[in-house]
């Protein structure tokens, strides 16, 4: 027989019922005992005893709140910034700026209106807002007023280009890339390991930038993203109308596959004109012109493009650039005399410059920018740097015969890159 006694519970006690048995059912006396919902059977002073649980022992609310028991169950009071699921609290997701932001290791993130800005530790500056980077040496200038800028990189840098003073990039091996904000160079994250050979922007939120096995990568103003091109071309350089209209140049291991991609807005298409062709220009959407080995010269007029020159010469053209339709230079190498060769376009004809035997520079031209006529600077294979009308020129500096791939300037600044790393810059 089974007799069962009750208890009222008050206050805190934790005594509900009582059960005795009037016959020993073996060790496990509360085994056939049903204390009902949220209690338990326990064995006290030799009776079984209902016990109410206390469902908010252990680890719960995931420590980051306070556990309350409602109507037989539980409930987490979460701590700000986190919020009930079940039996955790979990943080909340937040749109706080400083939130991911570390400042390169070197600062404190600190909210301006509404603007994430790095207060940097001494001996580092700011960098595009969030980086902080060491504040670099003074540049080491020579009495001509170049000077040789502290590079994050080691790399060859290919190909350089900017549209303000502060925003200025450049293009390299190994997928580097490297910014100017007005202040250092520092390294940015490509998303490849493709060599990179050329790059252009549209505006300081679209840049593209080439290179090789068919490599295009687009930056949106945050980062560098990988759009797929359908190809695997040495691509050498890129130049737009628009970002709706955009032509790369380059060359494949394969006769067949060599010449011009284009973007519509949405997807890069193959003009195959069978051609080696190193660089691009063109002041406007149907005026594009676009050259490479041996002397060839090719021009889109907005419907087709049209060979000029059918690339029988000794001449390899590696830079171009023009200020309008009638004004376009194109420099390179005679390949026999290993010295650097010009040629202009006046918009009737084509006239090549090559004084192979007497003053021309002693040494290969591999590109070229200006800003107007007769205000001409080229950067060469071996390491020069030359100023002059296209045909006569000056040697402005002379480096280390580090090859330097890349010439680009705004008013009256030049900016040069080449081989190991090497930027030079230079104010006339």
């Amino acid at each position: 027989m089974m007799r069962l006694i009750l208890s009222k519970v008050i206050a805190v006690a934790v005594v509900i019922s009582a059960v005795s048995w009037s016959c020993n059912d073996g060790d496990n006396l509360c085994e056939r005992v049903d204390c009902g919902q949220n209690s338990v059977c326990k064995i006290i002073d030799g009776n079984q005893i209902c016990v109410k649980e206390n469902l908010c022992e252990g680890e719960v609310c995931s420590n980051h709140g306070e556990c309350e028991e409602r109507d037989g169950e539980i409930a987490c009071v979460c701590d700000y910034g986190y919020h009930s699921e079940g039996v955790a609290c979990v943080e909340d997701e937040t749109d706080e700026p400083c939130k991911e932001i570390n400042c390169s290791g070197h600062g404190q993130c600190e909210l301006q209106g509404d603007t994430p800005v790095c207060e940097c530790d001494e001996g580092y500056i700011n960098h595009w807002t969030t980086n902080c980077v060491p504040i670099p040496l003074p540049e080491n200038c020579d009495e001509s007023n170049w000077c040789l800028q502290n590079s994050p990189t080691t790399e060859i840098l290919t190909d350089i280009w900017g549209n303000e003073k502060d925003n200025i990039w450049a293009v390299g091996l190994n997928g580097t890339i490297i910014h100017w904000d007005g202040k250092t160079w520092l390294e940015v994250s490509s998303g490849t390991r493709s060599h990179l050979s050329g790059i252009w922007g549209a505006n300081s939120n679209y840049i593209w930038a080439v290179g090789g096995d068919g490599t295009t990568i687009h930056w949106d103003g945050r980062d560098w993203n990988t759009v797929e091109s359908n190809t695997d071309w040495l691509l050498k350089c890129v130049w737009g109308a628009s970002p709706e209209d955009i032509w790369a140049v380059g060359s494949s291991p394969y006769p067949e596959n060599k010449g011009i991609l284009h973007w519509n807005g949405d997807i890069w298409t193959k003009v195959n004109l069978e051609m080696e062709l190193s660089c691009i220009w063109g002041s406007a959407k149907d005026d594009i012109w676009a050259a490479g080995w041996g002397g060839v010269v090719v021009h889109w007029d907005g419907r087709t493009w049209q060979q000029w020159f059918d690339g029988a010469t000794d001449y390899d053209y590696y830079g171009i650039w023009g200020i309008n339709s009638d004004d376009v230079w194109i420099v390179g190498q005679h390949f026999f005399f290993e010295v650097g060769i010009s040629a202009h376009w006046d918009g009737e004809c084509w006239s090549s410059h090559c004084n192979c035997y007497g003053t021309s520079p002693i040494q290969p031209f591999l590109d070229v920018w200006y800003n107007a006529p007769g205000n001409i600077w080229v950067s060469g294979y071996w390491g020069g740097i030359f100023y002059g009308d296209g045909i006569e020129w000056e040697k402005m500096y002379q480096g280390d015969f580090r090859s330097l791939h890349g010439i680009w300037g705004i008013e009256n600044e030049v900016w040069v890159v080449g081989n190991f790393g090497t930027i030079l810059h230079h104010r006339f």
